[in-house]
């Protein structure tokens, strides 16, 4: 398989130096626009073209190159930072076996990758895979702020949060998923999920997220105050619930 190729420059003179694959870094909102921009440079060198952009489908992909691309539309997410992520491909009519095999070999650089024919399951994958983390971060929160309501200091209450999250993630792995994959750290150290669980404790601790919390119930009116008397309720009938001689009849 020959080597993945990308120019990821600003500036439509780029276009000209495609060579096996583009992905370009663009917006949803305008990825139509930019590529229409490219379209007849692009289309001299023919290659196939990888999308990330959210939303966007393979029909308008197509509309804005031509309708002989080669469009491949990708999902992945933030943890393919760290070789942990988890991606989600279809491509379009045009997509060979082989252009589906070298988009697949990109993500799975970076983690796992699951491909699909039915490109409404992308969604699907956008809002657990792709959004997930959000909701994961929200849910550390949480964590942090119930330990702070109880009296520990935020610092401890993240720590503790955090690393049972991590290692319990790590420990219960489901079988033939593999994780641990080294990565290069921030100064190019080689780093693995292992090594990174003692780094946890050291990690500096985010500023605290602002919880919408339940408004508080009004108190009821007293009497004489425009409530009304509650109506008295009916006694129930013999066996509809009445307790006869210390039991249940």
């Amino acid at each position: 398989m020959p080597p993945i190729s990308f120019v990821l420059r600003q500036g439509n003179s780029a276009a000209t130096e495609l060579r096996n694959a583009w992905m370009p870094p663009l917006k949803p909102s305008v990825v139509p626009r930019a590529l229409t921009a490219v379209r007849d440079a692009a289309a001299k060198a023919q290659p196939l073209w990888i999308s990330l952009a959210a939303g966007v489908r393979l029909s308008a992909l197509s509309a804005a190159l031509s309708d002989d691309a080669r469009i491949v539309r990708a999902m992945s997410n933030t943890p393919a930072q760290v070789r942990c992520g988890a991606t989600a491909i279809c491509g379009n009519e045009r997509a060979s076996s082989d252009d589906l095999a070298l988009a697949r070999a990109l993500f799975e650089s970076v983690g796992v990758c699951w491909q699909t024919a039915d490109e409404a399951l992308l969604d699907a994958v956008t809002g657990l895979s792709g959004s997930g983390p959000a909701y994961v971060f929200v849910f550390l929160e949480a964590l942090t702020d119930a330990g702070v309501r109880v009296g520990l200091p935020r610092d401890a209450a993240s720590q503790r949060a955090w690393l049972m999250v991590l290692a319990l993630m790590i420990h219960n792995l489901p079988e033939g998923l593999a994780v641990g994959a080294a990565y290069a750290g921030p100064s190019g150290e080689d780093r693995s999920a292992a090594m990174a669980i003692p780094a946890v404790s050291a990690a500096p601790v985010k500023k605290k997220m602002s919880i919408v919390k339940s408004p508080s119930p009004r108190p009821s009116p007293r009497r004489g105050e425009g409530a009304e008397s509650p109506s008295p309720r009916p006694s129930p009938r013999r066996g509809e619930g009445e307790m006869r001689d210390g039991a249940w009849p």
